[in-house]
C-alpha cells in the first residue's frame, strides 16, 4: 500500500470544476502557528458576498490536541465580531480528530481519550457559534489505517459524501 505521504505530490490541490462553478482549494495549516494561512484564506472569500464557499478546517492533532491555541489562534478570529451573515460566508465546518489507529505512533498526547476530550470540546465551542461539526471519531473507529492517522480512499470518500450531503440538505433548504 502507499503511503499518504508518498502519494501527496500527486494530489490536485487547485482544482476547478462543474463547467467553472466550483472551485476547490487545499490548503495545508497543520499548526495553530500557521492560522494567518487560513485566516488571509477566509478573509479573500469573505470579499466576494455573491460566492457561495465553503471551508473544511480539520486540525488539532499537529499541535497535540492544544484546543485553547485551536480555539484562540484559529477559530475566534474568524468567529468574533462578526454578523450571522458573515458567519455564514464563507460556511465553515470542522472535522473532528479521527479515532487512532493501532500503528499510531507512541505519543500519548494524542490517544484515544485525549482525542475524545479533544472533539468533546472542540464540538462544544462550535455549537455555541453554529458551526457543524462533521464527526470523524466513530467513523474511523475499528477502521485499519496504514499508520494510525491516515485513512484510505473509502473513508475520505465517505467523509466527502457526508459532506455533499450536507450542502445538499442546505440548498434544499434555500440556507446556501
Amino acid at each position: 500500500m502507499f503511503t499518504e505521504q508518498v502519494c501527496r505530490k500527486w494530489l490536485d490541490r487547485d482544482v476547478v470544476g462543474c463547467n467553472g462553478k466550483v472551485e476547490m482549494k487545499f490548503l495545508k495549516q497543520s499548526r495553530y502557528q500557521d492560522a494567518n494561512v487560513v485566516h488571509g484564506a477566509v478573509q479573500t472569500l469573505r470579499q466576494n458576498p455573491n460566492r457561495r464557499s465553503i471551508v473544511v478546517l480539520a486540525t488539532g492533532l499537529h499541535d497535540n490536541l492544544n484546543f485553547r491555541a485551536m480555539q484562540q489562534k484559529v477559530l475566534l478570529p474568524l468567529l468574533r465580531n462578526r454578523t450571522r451573515e458573515e458567519l455564514s460566508r464563507p460556511r465553515l465546518v470542522w472535522m473532528s480528530v479521527p479515532c487512532p489507529g493501532l500503528l499510531k505512533n507512541g505519543n500519548q498526547r494524542q490517544g484515544r481519550e485525549n482525542v475524545l476530550r479533544f472533539n468533546r470540546e472542540m464540538a462544544r465551542f462550535l455549537r455555541t457559534w453554529h458551526v457543524p461539526v462533521l464527526e470523524r471519531f466513530n467513523m474511523t473507529d475499528g477502521v485499519m489505517s496504514f499508520d494510525g492517522t491516515h485513512f484510505g480512499l473509502g473513508l475520505n470518500r465517505a467523509a466527502a459524501q457526508v459532506i455533499l450531503y450536507y450542502l445538499r440538505e442546505l440548498r434544499l433548504k434555500r440556507l446556501w
